[in-house]
């Protein structure tokens, strides 16, 4: 498939479908033009992320940055004592958990 998107199609709205489209879009995290293909074509369109989500996200994003830290440290040999394994595990965890408040699956695995 040809993911070089060279055509154009023109669409007109009033001021009200304008503005609905560009609501939609923003709250999808999308351009509006990404969100009419997407709409246009059956594709998902990602559900909007409660503001309490976001929040969630960012604070375990800063846990999950410290869990790399300490995985770095223990495999550089500059930490000992604390068990990868459960430092990895929970890394993954965290990671799950963001990807759960974005409402994506398996996205937190990398």
């Amino acid at each position: 498939m040809d993911d070089n998107k060279t055509r154009t199609i023109g669409v007109r709205f009033t001021e009200f479908e304008a503005a609905q489209v560009a609501e939609k879009a923003k709250a999808a995290s999308l351009r509006p033009s990404a969100f009419i293909r997407q709409a246009a074509l059956g594709q998902p369109i990602p559900s909007p992320i409660p503001e309490l989500n976001r929040e969630a996200w960012a604070s375990l994003g800063k846990l999950a940055g410290n869990l790399n830290q300490i995985l770095h440290h223990l495999n550089s040999g500059l930490a000992t004592g604390v068990d990868e394994a459960l430092i990895k595990a929970l890394y993954t965890e965290v990671q799950g958990l963001r990807a759960d408040l974005l409402g994506r699956v398996n996205e937190g695995e990398s």
